[in-house]
């Protein structure tokens, strides 16, 4: 545990470590050349989790090129601030241990909620959204699998850190609305190069509402659909940084998917390192996974009746996915306006037909919109969201870093 007299040099390299890694991920110029040098969605998931590993491990407060990263993270972690009475690994297991974290993605719409009520409190729950969620799901579709869950918000899913942690702020976010009313299948709507995350699920919704209902039932069911998706598809998905020592309160440890008895993360750990904790905590700890649970490191736990206050808790804002795919796109030389497909990421060529059924449907939509007199007008700033690279994976799959009051 953390004595008293650390604690305020903790609190003050917990807020440096979640400032350097908050520059490094919000950097364009990062996410444009890790989007040229890495192949695929997955391995930049990768890089990016080994980033967070090795800042955590490292404590090091330098930022470096993505070149250079790429260079420096898959080597042994060196620590910057090792003690005069301590040797290399211990001061890893400081860092990573007990003064270390494990890490809760959400998305970024809970975090204003999140900074004032802190993780795990049922006032995190937002009664409107709620609404206006199963009113969604009730006019476009439930998602079988999420009908079958009963966590809350008094639930903390978490993981230890690494690739996980990405995976899951990158995943579609909250799973209710993704794997319900805007699950697509296996042919989901083509994006337009520079569209918004926004503009482009509102697209998606009312061609599922122009299929399923008559035009003199669709406008409130699209005004509600503008909401929702508004509030859940503006905003960066974000990571909590939990510690796992604290005075204030205590984790426990229950594996996400397997009912039992939970007992104090600390005692989980302990037992998962065995005798080799200085081995363990820079080979096994770090969740450098794509979901799932894995026995051999600390991915996808449970806490229950525990409140993380806010003051203990800092929060690193994740590249979006949306926003990545939109990179990419444009550095296969697509330009502004062109359609691509949202899987393959490769340019899809419209037939003359859908051209002119496509400046049908805007002059259609446009008179419609004068004709009711609406003035919706969107932030023009550049979003940050999750990705849908995963359409038919997140339908078979749940991301277990549940969103923290969202759930009903």
């Amino acid at each position: 545990m953390i004595e008293k007299q650390n604690l305020i040099c903790y609190n003050i390299n917990m807020k440096k470590l979640a400032k350097t890694l908050n520059k490094i991920f919000t950097d364009k110029t990062f996410i444009e050349d890790m989007s040229k040098n890495c192949n695929n969605i997955r391995q930049m998931q990768s890089v990016m989790g080994r980033i967070l590993t090795y800042y955590i491990s490292t404590r090091d407060t330098k930022i470096y090129s993505f070149q250079q990263m790429r260079d420096i993270i898959y080597q042994n972690p060196e620590p910057k601030n090792i003690k005069r009475h301590e040797c290399a690994q211990e001061a890893l297991i400081r860092n990573i241990i007990d003064q270390g974290f494990v890490t809760h993605s959400f998305n970024g719409f809970n975090l204003k909620k999140i900074k004032k009520y802190g993780l795990g409190s049922d006032k995190n729950y937002d009664t409107t959204l709620g609404a206006e969620l199963a009113r969604l799901e009730k006019d476009l579709g439930k998602s079988e699998f999420i009908e079958q869950q009963t966590n809350g918000p008094s639930e903390i899913y978490y993981t230890s850190p690494g690739t996980n942690s990405i995976y899951y702020a990158m995943q579609q976010s909250p799973e209710r609305l993704f794997n319900g009313p805007l699950f697509q299948g296996e042919k989901p709507l083509p994006v337009l190069v520079g569209e918004k995350k926004e503009d482009y699920y509102l697209r998606v919704a009312i061609d599922k509402i122009n299929k399923n209902y008559r035009l003199e039932e669709q406008q409130p069911i699209i005004d509600n659909a503008r909401k929702v998706i508004k509030k859940l598809c503006s905003q960066r998905p974000q990571l909590a940084l939990i510690p796992i020592n604290s005075k204030k309160y205590a984790l426990n440890a229950n594996l996400a998917t397997i009912n039992g008895d939970s007992k104090p993360l600390t005692e989980y750990l302990q037992q998962q390192a065995g005798e080799n904790m200085a081995g363990w905590v820079t080979s096994t700890f770090f969740a450098n996974c794509f979901g799932g649970i894995h026995p051999s490191n600390c991915s996808n736990l449970v806490s229950t009746g525990v409140v993380v206050p806010a003051s203990e808790l800092e929060f690193v804002g994740i590249p979006d996915s949306f926003e990545i795919l939109q990179v990419i796109a444009k550095q296969k030389g697509l330009k502004p306006g062109e359609k691509f497909d949202l899987n393959t990421l490769e340019k899809v060529e419209e037939k003359e037909s859908e051209k002119q059924n496509s400046v049908s449907q805007t002059a259609t939509n446009e008179n419609t919109k004068e004709k009711q007199q609406e003035a919706v007008q969107y932030d023009q700033t550049p979003i940050n969201d999750q990705i849908t690279d995963y359409t038919l994976e997140n339908k078979k799959t749940s991301c277990v870093n549940k969103d923290e009051g969202l759930s009903l």
